[in-house]
């Protein structure tokens, strides 16, 4: 198996997708499932459908599965209803710590003006040390819960200083709106529409922190399968996807508006400031921070026990391995 997906990176990265068989396609479609979240722009390719288009020449049908964050997306994979999907940094840590059997595949640029810690608008709070003994909101394992993490450490605070309200985003959104939360700490696009929509402050980005990319992955008994050959066209997918999405960022802010039920102008926003477009193999060097975000969080007993990040990656994929 190994070997097998050494070569679908460069593969998947460095070359079109070939024509492939259409005679695979008169048997009964064999079924992808693709987990997703709104705040991604799998949901444009989700509408699109070019990943459909391209895997039916092999017989495959694609399910797309909704998710509010990364988490719950895990989950699903751990029971194992999702092949293949992405989240931030911070999940696949969990994961790992309770046995989730995936892999590494594929990550993003950084995008650490993305994410941002708001407080309403007429709020006394003025920096993140204000925010000891208040109610801050975030979804628990989620790269929310490491930006939180780190800006508390900065100003010389830990989670035993404020009062943690783990919420989904349209959950934490209720409660900002309501009062029932004093800050809350959210990525894209709930956060450009928490700037734009309920004129939210921004106490602080994820500007100068690490913990903000993408990261792709996939079940791992869909990689011992022969499935494992549609990997290469969901990245070359995605690879090409992004393109389109950073040539257009307008453009792509008006389909996404429409698919999310959100203003253009939050979307231009939120697609003018990140990142997660780009589509990148995984090197040692963000194998070594990944694991600096898996020691935060054992450090500060967010997990209970210390994870190897490179014991979940392919090996072929990692540059000089």
């Amino acid at each position: 198996m190994r070997r097998f997906l050494q070569g679908l990176w460069p593969l998947a990265i460095l070359f079109p997708v070939c024509a492939l068989s259409v005679g695979a396609a008169t048997a009964a479609p064999k079924i992808l499932r693709v987990g997703y979240q709104k705040s991604g722009f799998l949901l444009l390719v989700r509408g699109e459908r070019t990943l459909e288009k391209r895997l039916e020449p092999l017989g495959y049908a694609v399910e797309w599965r909704e998710f509010t964050s990364g988490p719950p997306l895990l989950e699903a994979m751990n029971s194992g209803a999702v092949d293949f999907g992405h989240t931030g940094q911070p999940p696949p840590i969990f994961a790992q710590v309770n046995g989730v059997p995936f892999i590494y595949v594929a990550t993003t640029e950084s995008s650490p003006d993305s994410s941002g810690l708001l407080v309403p608008q007429n709020s006394p709070l003025q920096t993140v040390t204000d925010l000891k003994g208040k109610r801050v909101a975030f979804a628990r394992g989620s790269s929310s819960h490491l930006f939180v993490a780190q800006r508390l450490a900065q100003a010389g605070l830990s989670f035993a200083d404020i009062k943690s309200v783990y919420l989904q985003p349209a959950e934490a959104r209720a409660a900002f709106q309501s009062g029932a939360i004093d800050a809350w700490a959210v990525w894209d696009p709930f956060f450009a529409a928490a700037e734009i929509q309920l004129k939210a402050r921004v106490l602080t980005t994820g500007q100068g922190l690490t913990g903000f990319r993408e990261f792709y992955f996939a079940r791992k008994d869909y990689l011992d399968s022969p499935a494992a050959e549609t990997l290469p066209v969901i990245l070359e997918t995605l690879r090409e996807a992004g393109r389109r999405v950073q040539a257009d960022v307008k453009g792509t802010a008006t389909l996404l508006a429409e698919k999310l039920g959100l203003p253009a102008t939050v979307l231009e926003r939120s697609e003018g400031r990140t990142r997660y477009h780009s589509l990148l193999p995984i090197t040692p060097a963000i194998v070594a921070e990944q694991q600096g975000v898996a020691d935060t969080f054992a450090r500060l007993g967010i997990i209970p026990k210390a994870v190897q990040v490179s014991d979940d990656v392919y090996r072929g994929m990692i540059s000089g391995l």
